[in-house]
Parts: structure tokens; sequence; C-alpha cells
């Protein structure tokens, strides 16, 4: 079997298995025994940026959580929506929310 064929197989059976609580939105349940992809030899698709930070737009695309400290409410897996980092925002004051289920 193709390495792309097993990882579809992986996913398939553990979403098949995982698919209730995922649909009850139990994460810590859903994601226990995701199946990891082993990337190791993979090429890593990069581009290097050769114009002027200065004068550069950057965008951000992540699951992470990431919200603006005073300015914006932590993220909430109940309410996915995307939102707006919009600068002028000083790096400190980003933070990630802690990810659902986590003990704090």
């Amino acid at each position: 079997m193709r390495t792309d064929d097993a990882r579809r197989a992986a996913l398939r059976s553990w979403l098949e298995e995982r698919r209730p609580a995922l649909e009850r939105a139990d994460w810590g349940a859903a994601f226990q025994g995701y199946p990891a992809l082993d990337l190791t030899g993979e090429p890593v698709p990069w581009t290097p940026f050769t114009g002027d930070p200065a004068a550069a737009r950057i965008a951000l695309v992540t699951s992470a959580g990431v919200f603006v400290q005073g300015r914006q409410e932590p993220f909430d897996a109940a309410n996915p929506l995307w939102r707006s980092l919009v600068s002028p925002h000083p790096a400190r004051d980003a933070a990630r929310a802690p990810r659902p289920g986590a003990r704090t």
C-alpha cells in the first residue's frame, strides 16, 4: 500500500471510530489516538521571502486559538469562527487559548 493510501486509511478508520465523540464535541476523547503522520524525509513546501519586511503584509492561518489579550475574547471551540488580528498589535499581546479540556 502506498504511503498516502496508508495515511488515508488510518484517518478514515480513526474518523469512523471517533465520530460520536466529535459530534458531541468531546474533544479529549475524540482526538485520543489521532494517527500521527510521520513526515520524515518528505519535502517541505517553502519559498524564501525576498521582499522588504517593513512593507509586507503578513497573514497567519492557524488553528491554535490565537487572540489579542485585552482586545479579544479567547478562542471558544463552541464558536469556531475566524478572527482578524489587525495591526498594529505588539507581539507581546498575542496569546493562545488553552486547548479544550486542558487542565489550567
